[in-house]
């Protein structure tokens, strides 16, 4: 209707320029009707999704605390200065704030969440929230904690460490379910370095850090930022005796952002000022060390540059002629605070049946994906992966484990013209498997080798009754022998064979387990085609080739959205050594063998360990070239492929 409406006007404009003369007007109706025509163009465009194309600006909240007057811990009276200062300065900046009521400082863990549940309920998606925090911190259990005015003297159990301090992940994480674009914090934390012991498991008191150092958080499209962490380096930052200055970290970093809002340019703004007080004398060099963690720009300034609203929308107009889970998601992270968002995530609940992470994830065989690249690229086809329906991760760098069943890759791997064939693919497997569930069991089993997380516990045998054995203190790649599925947990356990990576004592073997969430994940994640293949032989890994191909790439298609990284490793044949052992007549020849096996086990960590620079040296190149280091997998080559010491690279995307 609005094209045919659209024709009549342009049929209308015609018929004017027709009353005048000569060559002049035929050009002008042709320059005027050829604008009319752009303008239905994307008159059309917006018509084919219309509740897609509806703009909302986003709020800015802005969180203020500053926690200066303490029931047993030491005041810091400066933060009721800064705590005045920054809310006056959001304030200006036309955010909405949000400071207890008026109050700015929360005396319970209780009063905070329950202040922050109730604010919460006001954001939606596509907001950015900046939230400030002035009073004591520290650093404990993988996260930052902020201290209330409650917070208890003597020893906490850390096990009930949630019941007195609010963990900043914790934080960020329910903001990111609000689906909010940006999170900023700025922490001006650690003052005066009280001590915060901590009772653990069999009764042992260690000492939180007195420092916030780092920050991490990965959430759906959420982009987390830390900034203003002055004691990364250890000592403790700097208050002052009185509710009439500032803390000498939030006063420089107020000034600067009234100088220079943009996180790219306050860095350097920073640093300068904190150059400034070492050389009066006010700080010692290195006792502020402010820190930015992200790689992600961030303006505080709420008014969006015309330039920047212009391109996010052609870039959603162009999202939405061939819209995707996949495409909308990568819009929503190339595109914070923009005006889509929130119909972003209304395309993403409306589409809720396609696959979450169609770029690929750590839920699919790294192998998978590099075994893909051939045949996809022979036939043109679109790749499909399969993912497993528990909750455990495949290794995204698989140099040096063993390889993958070739029942996983014939099972795994979809070829199809069109994304709506995939369904049909896998419901065939499904079948001839007896059930989806005995399909992710298969993968499980066929996979040779997981990542378990952090945290994650092991026990000494395959039920959930049996008591936990190790716990994980670090992610890592194991390598796992036979599985076992309990079906009155309804968990799926791993062997994990000892001696590998683990991260901690893993000297038996020991069982894993890993939860069912079946159809309530993707089954499979869209890699689309096959894109290119280079081998790089050392010379060109050493010079900027991978930065100019990556650049080819990019120009070349509409989105890469993986790269594999393959290398050559090849474990060495062992046998012959263990043959040799066995036929050993004396003493001393079984110790002239065992050590010529010492020799080839410590050529072979040399060859595996070179091997992995290689790809980690490809990968950071990859990424410097602009490749998200979420969408790179790094394999070991194929039997026979002669790689050499050099790389192969294979990039996956749309055309």
């Amino acid at each position: 209707m609005i094209i045919w409406r659209g024709a009549k006007r342009v049929g209308a404009i015609a018929r004017c320029f027709a009353r005048l003369e000569g060559d002049w007007a035929v050009r002008v109706s042709h320059i005027v009707i050829g604008a009319v025509i752009v303008y239905l163009v994307g008159t059309a465009l917006e018509a084919a999704q219309p509740k897609y194309m509806q703009e909302r600006a986003p709020t800015y909240h802005a969180f203020i605390f500053g926690n200066d007057d303490y029931d047993s811990l030491p005041q810091i009276k400066s933060a009721a200065r800064d705590l005045d200062q920054m809310r006056e300065y959001f304030t200006n900046a036309k955010y909405r704030i949000w400071d207890m009521d008026g109050a700015g400082r929360f005396r319970s863990v209780d009063q905070f969440y329950k202040y922050m549940k109730d604010a919460l309920e006001a954001i939606q998606p596509g907001d950015v929230v900046v939230l400030y925090y002035s009073g004591h911190g520290f650093h404990y259990g993988s996260q930052d904690w902020l201290v209330p005015l409650d917070y208890p003297t003597g020893t906490v159990d850390q096990q009930l460490l949630f019941k007195h301090a609010v963990g900043l992940n914790d934080i960020i994480a329910g903001l990111a379910k609000r689906r909010i674009d940006y999170a900023v914090a700025i922490i001006d934390a650690c003052r005066t370095q009280p001590a915060f012991p901590f009772k653990e498991q069999g009764g042992t008191t260690v000492i939180g850090e007195p420092r916030l150092p780092g920050f991490s958080y990965t959430g759906p499209s959420l982009i987390a930022w830390s900034i203003g962490v002055p004691t990364y380096t250890g000592g403790s930052a700097i208050g002052t005796d009185s509710d009439g200055e500032m803390s000498l970290y939030t006063g420089i970093l107020l000034k600067a952002l009234k100088k220079k809002p943009r996180i790219s340019e306050l860095q350097t703004e920073l640093s300068i000022a904190v150059h400034h007080l070492v050389v009066e004398g006010k700080i010692p060099s290195g006792a502020i060390d402010p820190r930015f963690f992200n790689s992600r720009d961030f303006t505080f300034d709420t008014k969006q540059d015309p330039a920047t609203a212009d391109k996010q929308k052609r870039e959603w107009q162009t999202t939405m002629a061939e819209p995707s889970r996949l495409n909308v998601s990568d819009y929503l992270i190339g595109n914070p605070g923009s005006v889509f968002s929130s119909a972003a995530w209304k395309y993403i609940d409306d589409h809720a049946a396609e696959p979450e992470d169609a770029s690929g994830s750590s839920l699919t065989s790294a192998d998978a994906i590099d075994n893909s690249f051939p045949e996809a690229l022979r036939t043109g086809k679109m790749i499909a992966i399969a993912t497993s329906g528990f909750d455990v991760n495949f290794p995204r760098n698989t140099i040096g484990l063993p390889a993958v069943s070739p029942s996983l890759l014939e099972n795994a791997i979809a070829y199809v013209d069109r994304a709506g064939d995939i369904n049909e693919a896998y419901g065939a497997r499904y079948q001839a498997k007896g059930s989806k569930l005995n399909f992710d069991i298969d993968m499980i089993g066929a996979a040779g080798a997981v990542a378990v997380n952090t945290g994650q516990i092991s026990r000494p045998a395959p039920s959930v009754s049996a008591p936990p054995t190790f716990t994980f203190g670090r992610s890592s790649s194991i390598q796992i022998d036979s599985t076992f599925f309990e079906d009155s947990s309804g968990k799926l356990y791993a062997e994990l064979t000892p001696g590998q990576e683990t991260g901690g004592d893993l000297t038996s073997r020991v069982w894993a387990d890993f939860n069912y969430r079946g159809e309530t994940q993707p089954s499979y994640n869209i890699l689309n085609r096959a894109l290119r293949e280079v081998v790089l032989d050392q010379t060109a890994l050493d010079s900027d080739s991978i930065a100019k191909i990556t650049k080819d790439v990019i120009q070349s298609s509409k989105d890469v959205l993986w790269v594999s990284i393959a290398v050559e490793y090849r474990p060495p044949d062992l046998s012959g050594y263990q043959k040799r052992r066995i036929e050993a007549e004396t003493g001393a020849v079984a110790a002239a063998v065992k050590r010529d096996l010492e020799d080839a086990l410590q050529m072979d960590r040399v060859a595996l360990a070179e091997a992995r620079l290689r790809a980690q040296d490809a990968r950071i190149q990859l990424i410097k070239a602009g490749i998200s280091g979420k969408r790179i997998t790094s394999v070991s080559a194929e039997p026979g492929e002669a790689i050499g010491n050099g790389v192969r690279l294979r990039f996956f995307g749309t055309r």
